[in-house]
């Protein structure tokens, strides 16, 4: 059974997933994954080679939505179905071929 406490709790988190914190100890919500991995996409780009990323959906959902381009606000609401596996591969800008920058596509 679930106390008032939780439901208001859910209620809170489907009205604005993007802003909303899990309380207690450690809870953490999406702007504090975007901040914690800022470093892992930093190092993510200057990847030469092949890297694997195993992590939760919320993880999953940032990465993806970075390299994709999307905004910050769309994030929480990117379709993430579970077992699914996503293949990030570095392209070069077609209309800017001396851009050291890759972006990526998704398969």
């Amino acid at each position: 059974m679930s106390s008032r406490s939780d439901l208001t709790r859910g209620r809170l988190r489907k009205q604005d997933k993007l802003h909303y914190r899990y309380p207690g100890a450690g809870g953490e919500g999406y702007l504090d994954v975007i901040n914690r991995l800022r470093a892992v996409i930093v190092e993510v780009e200057r990847m030469t080679d092949h890297v694997l990323l195993v992590g939760h959906r919320s993880v999953a959902r940032v990465l993806l939505a970075y390299f994709k381009g999307l905004k910050r606000e769309d994030v929480a609401d990117l379709d993430m179905p579970l077992g699914m596996l996503y293949m990030l591969e570095p392209v070069r800008y077609p209309h800017i071929p001396s851009l050291p920058q890759p972006s990526f596509t998704t398969h």
